[in-house]
């Protein structure tokens, strides 16, 4: 009830409005924005933010911008084949790219640097939608991976994330807190395809329904269950 719209905030130029609707004494850290094409026509986003009294800090990537993007990202995953990921497993290029620009072009890697370790003992959020949702998971396992947080004081909260990397890397997430929430009707998830060499991370928690607060919902087994999403 609260990642979601704050997923949805990264769409915004300016989050904070949404941030201290939904976290009341929250602040906003820095948000950042970069262009991934050549044009500059294609950008990448996330924020970071910072909520004292609730012991918690976050970090939010935001989704496809617009049919530009879209039609490009379809382009590049399905043309290409997957890369080494430097944390384990392999994963799609534009994804890579996209989370390491952001992450050391942008500054985003070391301001999430300063966050872990001025609130060690604070629980950080991971989250975004889509293509966010994406970067989100390559952003839990690279932070795990490089020691920059804890992953007893960290989550993973995706919504409508694609396939983002092979099996092993889809393992690498799979002891940590990581819910993969779903809409039925949503397509972006069964992309890339699993012919491709891709496989989902779990845990998958399946909506049939609105996903209105309290509306019903599946917790799926394993990453893959052909009673959710894949059926």
């Amino acid at each position: 009830e609260v990642l979601l719209p704050l997923a949805s905030a990264a769409y915004a130029d300016d989050p904070t409005q949404c941030l201290n609707r939904q976290l009341p004494g929250s602040t906003l850290n820095r948000r950042f924005e970069i262009p991934y094409n050549s044009t500059g026509n294609n950008t990448c986003s996330a924020f970071t933010f910072v909520d004292e009294s609730r012991q918690m800090i976050g970090l939010v990537f935001r989704g496809t911008n617009s049919d530009e993007q879209l039609a490009y990202e379809t382009q590049a995953i399905l043309s290409s084949g997957q890369m080494i990921f430097q944390d384990g497993g392999k994963v799609a290029p534009y994804f890579n790219n996209a989370y390491f620009t952001l992450w050391n072009s942008a500054g985003l890697g070391c301001n999430v640097q300063e966050m872990c370790n001025k609130y060690p003992n604070f629980h950080l959020f991971i989250t975004g939608h889509s293509l966010g949702g994406a970067m989100a998971a390559l952003s839990a396992v690279h932070i795990i991976s490089s020691g920059v947080h804890s992953s007893r004081r960290m989550s993973l909260y995706t919504f409508g994330e694609p396939r983002t990397g092979d099996e092993e890397f889809a393992r690498l997430l799979d002891f940590s807190v990581a819910y993969r929430v779903v809409h039925n009707n949503d397509k972006i998830p069964h992309i890339p395809t699993q012919s491709m060499g891709y496989e989902h991370h779990g845990t998958e928690i399946f909506y049939e329904n609105d996903m209105q607060p309290g509306s019903p919902y599946q917790t799926c087994r394993g990453d893959e269950d052909a009673n959710c999403s894949d059926k």
